[in-house]
């Protein structure tokens, strides 16, 4: 138990690093790996099965992905909670007798289930289906206390990811690679105008404010970026916009 909660933690770390849905994706795979659970994932209605037994994340054919989006969709809605077991929700025997349980889980020998939502204004944004057999048995009150500390940590990479794919700009990523390394709105403002291009002079001329001070916003943004060079506030930038 105490390896998968060091796990989660790591897992915490990676996703505050995600702002594809690629590097989303390949981060809770290397989750999924390391604990030897596998997952299901939807972000923004794209299923995923993640698990050890692949090479790499497999997407789920789409045949399956329409069986039970609708329900499935409306039954996580419905919880009060961001994570809980299946079991907390459902009997067992409700779960056996129910079209998730035929079409998703019985194939291949599941039976319980953990489930983490992502959620903003009654619109579910991503979740995630932990899943082990019954052989295995179901997810400990412990484990699941560790799992609500990581449902943040998706949560807010869930938001990132589809906020950075859905406006496709460099002001959506510059916002959340300031929202990850804690800027002042100021430094928000100097970062943007450097990814523009625009020497220390142009920056304090549409700031109004002194080129020493546009200095001194810049070295600040350079220690909490751990970067060294200008040109590394842009390539931290670039390398994150999607292909």
């Amino acid at each position: 138990m105490n390896r998968a909660i060091s796990l989660l933690q790591t897992s915490s770390e990676a996703l505050n690093r995600c702002y594809t849905p690629s590097e989303f994706y390949q981060s809770l795979y290397s989750l999924s790996t390391s604990i030897h659970t596998p997952i299901v994932v939807s972000l923004n209605n794209n299923l995923w099965i993640l698990q050890q037994e692949t090479e790499a994340a497999q997407a789920l054919p789409l045949a399956d992905t329409q069986k039970t989006p609708i329900a499935w969709r409306k039954w996580l809605l419905r919880q009060a909670l961001p994570v809980a077991r299946l079991s907390d929700y459902m009997p067992i025997q409700e779960l056996i007798a129910s079209p998730l349980y035929r079409h998703w889980l019985e194939p291949d020998g599941w039976l319980y289930g953990a489930v983490v939502t992502a959620s903003h204004e009654r619109q579910l944004l991503a979740w995630s289906l932990f899943l082990r057999s019954q052989a295995e048995g179901d997810f400990s009150s412990e484990f699941m206390e560790h799992l609500a500390q990581w449902q943040p940590s998706f949560a807010t990479a869930a938001r990132r990811v589809l906020q950075v794919q859905g406006r496709l700009g460099r002001a959506a990523l510059i916002g959340a690679i300031a929202d990850q390394y804690h800027l002042s709105k100021r430094e928000r403002e100097v970062l943007h105008a450097v990814i523009e291009g625009n020497s220390d002079e142009q920056i304090a001329q549409k700031l109004y404010i002194a080129s020493g001070t546009v200095k001194n916003h810049i070295e600040h943004i350079r220690e909490k970026t751990s970067t060294h060079h200008r040109i590394d506030l842009t390539l931290l930038v670039l390398k994150k916009l999607p292909e």
